[in-house]
């Protein structure tokens, strides 16, 4: 990303807050969730993002640009807040939190410090995919007629043994599928289908074909198109506790390829995602001009109507990336501090007033303990 130009030199970022002398404030008043991958963030001095709204906001990237650093504070109510790779620029970052909300940090964490003042921060470490997303990017056919279906959607772990059997719809999850519960799916927009066709057809396991059919609501006129971002079908599954790790996926057609053009509502091009968390997400497979030859339902990677567990489907990544989380010092001085793994700190700095909490890290052998009275 070449980002935007100063003095017609192009700048790697897209987003800057703060200079020398001024602190700069970046502040959501919508309503609506917001992703945003490609606009990075870029402190000079001090920067705030801050949303004191229901919607959940999830960015990309924040840094330094100079070589006397900055300070990024998360600040504002919101309950579901996401910033991936946050780390040490040209200069070092330090992160502040503030405010009654919470935020979580994900992906690479690399920074000069953090601090807690107030709310929850949560730093996101894990590695297995626990979520995964489903996305169909355009059906065969590419006119009027935008539903999708499909009869059976399976996870599968090394043995081929369906890992998703039994999920339930969560109604509460529709378009915040990070919501979801374990042993639950949820479409990612609001949707239509007929009356029986629900997504939890999709998973009824072995060769019992089930029927989902669906179209985004109001887009009954816009078929899917892969420059269509608005018009994508997509849904999320996220699998038990207890699953065991997904090595493969595999989607069944509904009718396959027939000369009555049925098989047009079945997709062409998709792509399907995993999350260790449900915000921060890694594109795992995308498949593009994909068809089922033969009549009645199928599965996509082999073509056979039943299913075949020395072949059980695409295989795909079982973990996220090594990530790196990297924190000089740690400081918490009211509020939560908590991560999902063991993060070691060498510099802790602790408020014995504040009833401040510290979850989840671990301490190097040597290091300095600084408690406020």
């Amino acid at each position: 990303m070449t980002g935007l130009r100063k003095n017609l030199t192009p700048v790697p970022w897209a987003f800057r807050l703060g200079t020398h002398s001024t602190t700069g404030e970046f502040v959501y008043v919508g309503s609506s969730d917001v992703a945003c991958t490609s606009r990075l963030f870029a402190v000079r001095g001090t920067g705030i993002v801050r949303s004191d709204t229901s919607a959940a906001l999830s960015y990309e990237g924040a840094t330094s640009y100079d070589a006397q650093g900055g300070t990024l504070i998360l600040e504002g109510s919101g309950e579901y807040d996401n910033f991936a790779n946050v780390t040490n620029g040209v200069g070092p970052l330090s992160v502040v939190k503030r405010g009654s909300g919470t935020w979580m940090l994900g992906k690479d964490i690399d920074v000069a410090g953090i601090a807690v003042k107030n709310g929850t921060l949560r730093i996101s470490n894990r590695r297995q995919y626990r979520w995964y997303r489903y996305t169909v990017k355009q059906l065969w056919r590419t006119g009027v007629d935008t539903q999708l279906q499909l009869s059976q959607f399976g996870l599968f772990n090394a043995s081929g043994v369906q890992q998703n059997v039994g999920l339930t719809e969560s109604e509460s999850a529709i378009g915040k599928t990070y919501l979801l519960n374990a042993g639950e799916c949820g479409w990612n927009h609001t949707r239509t289908y007929n009356q029986g066709r629900s997504i939890i057809n999709l998973f009824k396991g072995g060769d019992t074909d089930g029927l989902t059919t669906a179209y985004r609501y109001n887009t009954t006129s816009k078929a899917p198109a892969i420059d269509k971002p608005e018009y994508w079908i997509s849904f999320t599954m996220r699998v038990a506790d207890d699953a065991d790790t997904v090595k493969y996926y595999d989607v069944k057609s509904q009718q396959g390829y027939k000369s009555d053009g049925m098989y047009e509502r079945e997709p062409q091009v998709w792509m399907f995602e995993g999350s260790v968390d449900g915000r921060n997400w890694d594109v795992l497979d995308e498949e593009a001009d994909r068809t089922v030859a033969g009549t009645g339902a199928r599965w996509y990677s082999s073509g056979v109507k039943t299913f075949n567990a020395s072949a059980p489907g695409f295989e795909i990544a079982t973990e996220a990336p090594p990530r790196t989380v990297r924190v000089g010092s740690v400081s918490v001085e009211g509020g939560t501090l908590v991560t999902d793994v063991p993060v070691t700190v060498s510099n802790l700095v602790v408020d014995a007033t504040s009833g401040g909490t510290l979850d989840g890290f671990a301490f190097a052998a040597s290091g300095t303990l600084t408690v406020k009275d």
